[in-house]
């Protein structure tokens, strides 16, 4: 999957050393997740997702990958995981927009509550051919029903709101796909059970 997205990345013309940043942090995730599968209490998805994120009228496509972890062993119905986005936004010549960030919630049945904290860079060639770069951390409340099915697949379907600057800030919709053991609800009583 990673060398996928790197050369999905290479066919776009981007920087190499863009993509080098770009593909380590896809493999970073992807194998964070195929290590830790571990016991129920500790249990890893992985996944991909779209997204449109707008602001009020404008807005823009892209797409991203996750990790995620079931942390009912410290706290009750507790998941934290990490996400990558790549966003498309219209540039006079050429353009990156990229995110990434880490999120942490409560489940309780199919819905999801949490927040995340997301660093964000765009980088902007202009008409004179000199770049600019912003970088912004970003922090947002986020909302979402999971619906596991047969525990190993959950689509998913989150909203995220950014926080800091009024109201209407950039929101962002997401549809996606986790893939790997899903608990659901409390790990304490299902680590109970099986002793």
């Amino acid at each position: 999957m990673a060398r996928l997205f790197c050369l999905m990345e290479t066919a776009k013309g981007i920087r190499r050393s863009g993509v080098f940043r770009q593909c380590a942090a896809v493999a970073a995730l992807i194998a964070v997740s195929a290590i830790s599968v571990g016991p129920a209490a500790a249990q890893a998805r992985v996944g991909g997702h779209g997204l449109y994120k707008s602001q009020l009228v404008n807005g823009t496509y892209g797409y991203g990958g996750r990790v995620e972890f079931d942390l009912g062993f410290l706290v009750d119905q507790l998941v934290a995981g990490g996400t990558y986005e790549r966003l498309s936004p219209e540039c006079a010549v050429a353009c990156e927009y990229w995110e990434a960030g880490g999120q942490a919630g409560f489940q309780s049945g199919i819905g999801y509550l949490g927040l995340g904290l997301f660093f964000s860079r765009f980088e902007n060639t202009g008409a004179a051919g000199q770049p600019t770069i912003e970088d912004d951390w970003i922090f947002a409340l986020l909302g979402s029903i999971r619906y596991p099915l047969k525990g190993f697949i959950t689509p998913f379907f989150e909203i995220r709101n950014e926080l800091g600057e009024g109201i209407l800030n950039s929101q962002s919709i997401v549809l996606g796909i986790l893939l790997g053991p899903y608990s659901g609800g409390s790990s304490r009583t299902s680590a109970r059970r099986t002793r």
